[in-house]
């Protein structure tokens, strides 16, 4: 009875772990791509030959939440994303991956 009740600990322990992983796993996927859309924006203004003060007055949102979103302490949300896309004619998979 009680090696029965050790092994359902173990497949218990065993799962715990592998959700945690998982999880792991999906915050750090999560991560990249809010840094990699940081960095198609940064690359944004290379681009375009734009200064940030003109990104943020053609897209709508503050300086300081374009510094968030470059340093990849903020996602990109997906209306910013829209508002980018638009106005300098940029696919949003360009914005989230950097590729066309």
């Amino acid at each position: 009875m009680q090696v029965r009740k050790k092994k359902k600990k173990k497949k218990k322990k065993e799962k715990e772990k592998e959700k945690e992983k998982k999880e792991k796993k999906e915050e750090k996927e999560e991560r990249q791509l809010s840094r990699r859309s940081a960095l198609a924006v940064l690359s944004l203004t290379d681009v375009e030959r734009i200064k940030q003060t003109e990104l943020v007055r053609r897209i709508g949102v503050s300086q300081g939440h374009l510094s968030h979103i470059e340093r990849g302490e903020t996602e990109v949300g997906a209306e910013i994303l829209l508002k980018i896309s638009q106005e300098f004619g940029k696919s949003i998979e360009w914005l989230l991956t950097g590729e066309e």
